[in-house]
């Protein structure tokens, strides 16, 4: 299985619809994220965690909250990860 893409809305640092796309071409099978301190790298990760495991990483600082803090309580919050199959047979 491999991620092709994430969808972020409301989580965390991520305030409002967000999305990233990640490469799933085997002759370059790397994607990698690189920005300033507190820009949400650690949060899409922690969002990764979120999907895939129905609760943040036990590192996370704020373990209970995944809403973001400027967003309505009316507001969603969501994350959808677009998975492959990458098994050859």
């Amino acid at each position: 299985m491999k991620i092709k893409s994430i969808e972020l809305e409301n989580f965390r640092g991520f305030l409002g619809p967000h999305e990233a796309d990640f490469s799933i071409d085997p002759k370059r099978p790397l994607t990698v994220f690189i920005a300033q301190n507190g820009t949400g790298k650690s949060n899409l990760m922690e969002a990764i965690h979120w999907c895939l495991f129905g609760k943040l990483p036990t590192s996370a600082d704020r373990p209970n909250e995944i809403r973001n803090d400027m967003s309505s309580a009316r507001d969603v919050v969501s994350v959808i990860l677009t998975v492959i199959d990458d098994k050859t047979d």
